[in-house]
């Protein structure tokens, strides 16, 4: 009877329960037809992916690669976004307006979150890779400052779970770092928690150069979401750690290397990382040195990034042998890495010498003594291969771009006291300005044609350098104080110097800057701020304000980029820009890489 009564025409047959679902309807807890792709995501667009059997189990070395990498991943509060996961293609990031190039961020796919960087059937590991957070960073960051370990390699070192190092607060700041590139994730929740792991890691363990790295790379993202006392309290964490450690010493590497040339290569590019971003630091502060310029370092050189990435390290050159390259034979090649620490390191003794000796005893011509001999000396060593930092195919060494802008604006900052290009008051509400040094009343007038010879060549460098870069905004931020500055000087000699065709190719070249400085806005909110400001001082300094106008001073927190007239600073295609720059006119051995007829 029961059975007769269960199979009768009154009973409701049941609907078929689908034994499979996808992995982003199990996150969503929604229900799931299992085809492929399922229902779902084929009106959401979104990819359709299915976790592997778990029939079979997992032995014990799967379950501990597991577990190293489930206590690695920091957690991280769940994206918002219902959007494709359209991920920007490598390298293109618009060199548009704010709005259009926060729109060209890469969304995550719906219900991502950390839980599901294992596979929600808890039998398999799901690649860190496929983090997109982390991918984030290491496809929109690490390229310009390339310290941590190439992200096969740390899956390599978390799936053995053999190493030592603690890799779980770097990888927080790595998402919070990889959430400033995307649209849909809550960076304020993710840079909270990347400061809460490395709290928790400092207070439980001994300093280690992880943590180094950690407070580095916290240093860098505070600092352009301008939060400049954290950020400088976090760097000196990060030099404070590297000194205790002695990384500045060129056995560090190798005696923490677990073994692994790859560890010891991040070791080396960690200390220099530092040195390069102290020197950073130092310049947009205007100051004389910086902390880790004054203490012995014979720290090795690294490698090129090609040999990073493959992990097939070579012997490291040491900073004795690139400081004795002229000596060398001709097929001697430092890595694009080395000849940027050597940039750094000229610049800074070049600033040194310029505020102790030429700015006290206004003796102008030893400027071409003491700061062309240093910035000159590192281009006409640079080999062939070293002398192009954008390729025939676009493709930017990110190590030589950043060498090249620095050694030019650091020019332009150099011989713009000494030149006719003076300063407006306006100048200073840019915190990349700086004020122009105390010169001796001593100062020889015949020589002020050849310091704004000099000034205006290598502003010409660093503009044609931008204007050859098929991807302006695809930089280091610290790019931004280098434009800012040049910028400005830029904007002296267009109201002071520069008539005719050449202040309308030059006006074009502030053009294509200031649409570099939108693009790096869209990410960074410090160059948000800093676009503003150049915007007020562009106005005012070519006259574009009524004289009623004129602006005294302006509050950052209340900058408002899109209230400035599109028609008056306009960002461009920097394509078109290219037509408008005659590159025979300069006849400089630094430009000796740009293409025949421009």
């Amino acid at each position: 009877m029961d059975l007769a009564h269960t199979q009768g025409p009154s009973r409701k047959v049941p609907a078929k329960r689908a034994s499979l679902a996808c992995v982003a309807c199990r996150a969503a807890h929604v229900k799931c037809n299992a085809k492929r792709p399922c229902n779902r995501c084929s009106v959401e667009g979104t990819e359709c992916l299915y976790a592997k059997s778990r029939r079979g189990g997992l032995n014990r070395a799967a379950l501990a690669a597991r577990r190293n990498l489930m206590a690695a991943i920091p957690s991280a509060p769940t994206a918002e976004s219902t959007t494709v996961q359209d991920r920007l293609e490598k390298g293109e990031v618009s060199a548009s307006s704010e709005s259009e190039q926060r729109n060209t961020r890469t969304s995550l796919p719906m219900g991502a979150s950390s839980a599901q960087l294992l596979d929600t059937s808890g039998s398999t590991l799901v690649s860190l890779a496929k983090d997109p957070l982390v991918d984030l960073y290491y496809r929109h960051f690490h390229l310009f400052h390339p310290l941590t370990i190439p992200l096969p390699h740390l899956e390599r070192l978390l799936a053995a779970g053999t190493t030592k190092l603690n890799f779980h607060p770097l990888l927080a700041v790595m998402r919070f770092i990889g959430s400033l590139y995307s649209r849909s994730v809550n960076s304020n929740e993710l840079k909270a928690a990347a400061a809460n792991a490395i709290l928790e890691e400092s207070s439980q363990a001994l300093p280690s150069p992880v943590m180094a790295q950690c407070y580095l790379l916290q240093s860098i993202s505070l600092h352009w979401c301008d939060e400049l006392e954290r950020a400088q309290e976090t760097m000196d964490a990060a030099i404070r750690i590297a000194l205790q450690l002695s990384m500045n010493q060129a056995d560090f590497a190798v005696n923490h290397s677990e073994g692994d040339p790859v560890i010891e290569e991040s070791w080396r590019r960690t200390w220099w990382q530092i040195y390069i971003i102290d020197a950073h630091y130092a310049a947009i502060r205007h100051a004389m040195t910086f902390p880790t310029n004054e203490v012995d370092i014979t720290t090795e050189l690294p490698c090129d990034e090609e040999e990073y990435e493959s992990g097939n390290i070579p012997a490291p050159k040491t900073l004795a042998e690139f400081d004795s390259r002229e000596f060398a034979s001709d097929d001697l090649v430092f890595s694009s890495f080395a000849y940027l620490i050597g940039a750094v390191r000229g610049i800074a003794s070049a600033i040194s010498r310029f505020l102790t000796g030429v700015a006290k005893t206004g003796d102008s011509l030893n400027v071409l003594e003491v700061v062309d001999a240093a910035i000159d000396g590192w281009l006409l060593l640079l080999p062939e291969s070293k002398k192009v930092p954008v390729s025939a195919r676009g493709e930017t060494d990110e190590h030589m771009f950043q060498a090249h802008m620095a050694i030019h604006a650091a020019s332009v900052g150099l011989h713009r006291p000494l030149s006719e290009l003076s300063y407006d008051s306006l100048e200073y509400l840019s915190s990349c300005s700086p004020a122009p040094p105390e010169i001796s009343s001593s100062l020889e007038q015949s020589f002020r044609g050849i310091h704004t010879t000099r000034c205006l060549r290598s502003i010409d460098c660093l503009v044609r350098l931008l204007a050859v870069s098929t991807k302006p905004a695809y930089h280091t931020p610290f790019t931004v104080c280098m434009v800012s500055s040049v910028i400005i000087a830029h904007l002296s000699a267009c109201k002071l110097l520069l008539s005719g065709p050449k202040l309308d190719v030059a006006r074009d070249q502030i053009r294509m800057c200031i649409g570099c400085l939108r693009s790096f806005a869209g990410v960074w909110p410090l160059a948000s701020r800093t676009l503003h400001e150049i915007q007020t001082i562009a106005r005012e300094v070519l006259g574009l304000n009524q004289p009623q106008q004129r602006i005294e001073s302006v509050d950052p927190s209340v900058a408002d980029v899109s209230s400035y007239q599109e028609g008056t600073i306009a960002t461009e295609t920097l394509g078109g820009f290219l037509n408008y720059l005659n590159f025979d006119d300069l006849q400089l051995s630094s430009l000796s890489w740009l293409p025949a007829g421009g």
